[in-house]
């Protein structure tokens, strides 16, 4: 699907650091001009970056790059550190 070869061309600019946290992404009709697609593409490709947490949308502002990305594909297992009681 296009949106998601451009949602995975979006990912490897905000890794490589091309696309800075917290920077405003491209309005939906700009991006809509700039991709040759049509305005279902764009907003699909957008929420699909948002649902991975790539990207915030703020309401009557835009979409954001995110801090870092809330979907995490391989977690990680924690670390427990064992303890002894004093008592």
């Amino acid at each position: 699907m296009r949106y998601k070869q451009l949602a995975k061309e979006y990912v490897q600019q905000i890794e490589s650091g091309q696309l800075a946290i917290h920077s405003k992404m491209p309005s939906l009709r700009h991006f809509k001009q700039l991709h040759s697609v049509s305005m279902t593409t764009a907003l699909n490709c957008y929420q699909y970056l948002e649902s991975l947490g790539w990207l915030l949308a703020k309401p009557q502002s835009g979409y954001y790059v995110a801090q870092q990305p809330l979907f995490i594909e391989h977690p990680q297992t924690p670390t427990f550190v064992s303890f002894q009681s004093t008592t």
